[in-house]
């Protein structure tokens, strides 16, 4: 059974409970904060139900009933066990990763299929696109098991992130645990030997991996560390997900053996410097912020990364602010991230002629003066996801041919510019529009390109338009 709210959570404990009779009314509130208390999980109020029938044991019960309690959480995690182990054995692994990630936190879906594809959980299928597609079909089997729970949903319908029960994620770590699938270590100094495959650092001050079979590092993002204190010797290392990692410059020079990785994420500062780019020579995703100013960080090296696909840059309190972005980017590149960077709309050029680019971020960007963009034609051919805040652009001329993939558009904080380009609403593909805190004129003009669409047939193109406060306009 699928999590249900706490009125559910009270009619069901009163049917176990009293059949078809009414709940006495002194045991109303009571009972209801035993439901509550349940968390949502019908197996545990059905548990609980057969060990109060008594009334006289409901005051003592609504004080300490919890997912925890021996009696229950036994009981309960018998039963929950057989939900993992009929699991199909390729959903297994996916589902174990689950407890590399902190207690009660939002999975962000991106992340966990990336990491899920670097792990090679998932294989090739016919009837999918691509292996991430794979992952979203077993991400939504493991929510259709109520193994995981959805969080949150994008404009499209599709799962952005989601969560997992207390009482699940218990059998999550113990499982992963038993069958040594992630070690868990909150230890102040540990110095690694067992023959775990994968390892999750809560809280640690410096870290020896003696030449284990070590495959994936995570460290939890509740945490603060500098990459210096970890000693990584594993040959077989190609996941690091690391977040807000202060690197130091030569401190990744350290590691040779990281050569296999693949996803590095968040890291603070970090310098391309030329020994680097040798050692990462086969990354794939790459995460980065910088917070320090007027620093020479290379980032011109970032070209070299060839066999780069994910790329997120953040610059923070307008670090390296007056120097104006003019590097080229790897030309494999399927999604591109920018927050802060000092680029000209006069330089598109430089992203639109990435060959493979899919995805693009461009948020809060520098610029000293207001602009007007001309796309061109034979850039942004593979484009089908854009999000942008537009800034200080005051006209934006383009042709439907200059983004002949485009499905979804996403302006947000677009202040100076009055009209949408005629020829967006041009495109073919095109399915979906979002305005967050645009001025009246642009909506206006984007309510002309939906009434274009749909007077051509196209019922499923939508425009959502969301004010400042971020609630929805309606028109």
């Amino acid at each position: 059974m699928s999590f249900i709210n706490e009125d559910q959570s009270w009619e069901l404990l009163q049917h176990k409970v009293f059949g078809q009779q009414s709940c006495p009314l002194q045991l109303v509130e009571v009972g209801k904060k035993i439901a509550k208390n349940c968390g949502g999980l019908p197996l545990t109020i059905v548990v609980v139900a057969e060990n109060v029938m008594r009334e006289e044991v409901w005051e003592n019960v609504s004080e300490n009933i919890s997912s925890r309690e021996p009696t229950i959480a036994l009981q309960c995690s018998k039963i929950l066990c057989f939900s993992y182990d009929r699991l199909r054995l390729r959903l297994k692994p996916c589902f174990l990763y689950i407890a590399a990630f902190p207690e009660d936190s939002e999975i962000d879906v991106s992340k966990l299929l990336r990491l899920w594809v670097a792990e090679g959980f998932l294989k090739p299928n016919d009837g999918f696109k691509c292996l991430e597609d794979v992952g979203e079909h077993y991400l939504e089997d493991l929510v259709k098991r109520s193994l995981l729970l959805v969080s949150r949903k994008g404009p499209d319908g599709k799962l952005e992130t989601v969560g997992i029960h207390d009482m699940m994620r218990e059998i999550c770590l113990a499982k992963a645990e038993e069958e040594r699938f992630l070690f868990n270590t909150n230890s102040s100094t540990y110095f690694i030997e067992n023959p775990c495959r994968r390892l999750l650092i809560h809280s640690i001050d410096d870290f020896w991996d003696e030449e284990s079979r070590l495959r994936s590092v995570v460290i939890s993002p509740r945490a603060y560390y500098y990459l210096s204190r970890l000693n990584l010797r594993s040959r077989h290392i190609c996941i690091l997900d690391t977040s807000m990692v202060r690197w130091r410059k030569h401190s990744i020079s350290r590691f040779n053996n990281l050569s296999n990785l693949q996803t590095l994420g968040t890291v603070v500062d970090f310098i391309f410097a030329e020994e680097i780019i040798k050692i990462l020579v086969h990354l794939k995703k790459l995460k980065v912020e910088y917070h320090t100013r007027d620093r020479d960080f290379n980032l011109e090296n970032i070209f070299h990364l060839h066999n780069l696909e994910d790329l997120h840059i953040s610059m923070h309190s307008r670090a390296c602010g007056s120097r104006i972005w003019y590097h080229a980017f790897p030309m494999g590149l399927k999604k591109l991230s920018l927050k802060g960077v000092h680029f000209g709309w006069e330089n598109m050029t430089i992203i639109g002629s990435l060959p493979n680019l899919q995805v693009l971020h461009m948020m809060d960007i520098t610029v000293h003066r207001a602009s007007e963009w001309r796309t061109k034609e034979g850039e942004f051919l593979q484009l089908k996801y854009f999000h942008s805040s537009l800034d200080l652009v005051v006209k934006w001329e383009m042709e439907k041919e200059h983004f002949p993939c485009l499905e979804t558009l996403i302006l947000e904080g677009a202040r100076r510019i009055h009209e949408i380009p005629s020829g967006i609403g041009e495109i073919d593909t095109l399915q979906y529009i979002e305005l967050k805190d645009c001025k009246r004129p642009f909506v206006d003009s984007t309510k002309q390109i939906q009434k274009h669409q749909h007077e051509n047939g196209n019922d499923a193109f939508r425009v959502r338009v969301i004010d400042s406060d971020g609630e929805d306009v309606l028109f």
